[in-house]
């Protein structure tokens, strides 16, 4: 089992039954985990369902996808734009 000190955003994991998915936010306030998995699904989890599922931390797969895939930087930065700086890039 992981510690809540190794666990990031943009981490890759896999569990018991072969599935596995990165963790998409974490939320310190609410002690939840947002993870995606491969297929797109989204999962919100808290503490408790997160240790229960016994992640194992694992490189980026070769093959994912996902309505919703956010890439991360090395300082675990994501590449998503706010709705007003996607209008403000648009030509009128």
């Amino acid at each position: 089992m992981i510690t809540a000190e190794c666990v990031k955003v943009g981490g890759w994991y896999q569990i018991a039954d072969g599935r596995y998915f990165k963790i998409v936010s974490l939320d310190g306030v609410d002690e939840t985990v947002e993870i995606q998995y491969a297929d797109g699904d989204l999962e919100e989890l808290d503490l408790e369902d997160w240790y229960e599922l016994e992640p194992m931390p694992i490189e980026n797969p070769d093959y994912t996808r996902g309505p919703f895939d956010v890439s991360f930087d090395e300082q675990g930065r994501s590449d998503r734009r706010t709705l007003s700086e996607l209008l403000g890039q648009m030509d009128y």
